[in-house]
């Protein structure tokens, strides 16, 4: 091979190297572009979406030291700490006095009693009036169905109406918070239907008993499991199950007893107000 022939050899030979040198070089050039424009938008979403982790809580580590823990040796209280939120779970110490399940067996029959005993009464005033039904249809001149739909049925519709409202407040404000000014007014709604002249008052105020009564019906439960540990229970239960049971059975007798004595106002006075 001649001389020449090794120059444009070599030649060729560089030319190919440049060009291998510009492609690498382009394709360095590309690659690192997009990696800026990939860094571009993630700086771009996490600017508008914010971070995508939440800043260290310093103050929560000094106070919840090793959330992992069951106990904070901060706290004088020694509550737990949830591990996976690190809150303290604040709940009652052994022998609280405040805890109800802490009152004695005698204090906590006397108030399953009492419980009881409002929850049959309430269910014996839903049935109570059906002891006479042609008295009042008589007095309002109204057909029996409606005494019936004025006064049993729109009394059993309160019951599924009251339950929505009262059983909500009485978590958010206590069950005495609740019982108390229910049943006050439910006692006053009686008032107007002892002195009710005509249908359309006997069946608006029956409807409000209904609703203020139904508080009782629902809450005793929830103040049983108050006072009552699980295993010590079950016979408190027995006593607020049979009460809505007895009550409605209990109470046609007697409203037909008391108006076989023409004593209809003493059917808490709802019957005939002559």
């Amino acid at each position: 091979m001649s001389e020449k022939d090794q120059e444009v050899n070599q030649a060729d030979s560089s030319f190919e190297s440049s060009s291998e040198n510009i492609n690498r070089y382009e394709g360095t050039q590309a690659h690192e572009e997009g990696i800026h424009k990939v860094v571009s938008k993630l700086e771009e979403g996490a600017g508008s979406l914010g971070p995508l982790e939440q800043p260290y809580d310093l103050v929560k580590v000094e106070t919840h030291p090793d959330p992992n823990t069951t106990y904070n040796p901060e706290d004088p209280w020694n509550y737990p700490i949830d591990k996976e939120t690190g809150l303290r779970i604040v709940e009652f110490v052994q022998d609280d006095k405040k805890n109800p399940k802490n009152m004695s067996t005698a204090h906590k029959w006397l108030i399953t009693c009492i419980l009881g005993l409002i929850c049959f009464i309430v269910a014996l005033g839903s049935a109570i009036v059906t002891g006479d039904i042609a008295g009042p249809a008589e007095y309002f001149e109204v057909s029996e169905e409606v005494i019936i739909l004025s006064e049993v049925t729109v009394f059993v519709i309160g019951f599924g109406v009251g339950p929505l409202f009262v059983a909500g407040l009485s978590e958010e404000l206590g069950r005495n918070a609740v019982y108390f000014p229910t049943l006050v007014l439910a006692v006053i709604f009686v008032i107007p239907c002892a002195l009710a002249n005509n249908i359309a008052t006997m069946l608006i105020c029956r409807l409000l008993d209904g609703i203020f009564f139904s508080a009782p019906m629902t809450l005793i439960g929830g103040s049983l499991a108050d006072i009552w540990d699980a295993k010590d229970r079950g016979k408190a239960m027995s006593v607020f199950s049979a009460a809505p049971f007895i009550g409605p059975v209990m109470g046609p007798i007697f409203g037909g007893l008391l108006d076989s004595g023409k004593k209809v106002k003493d059917v808490i006075a709802i019957r005939d107000p002559t």
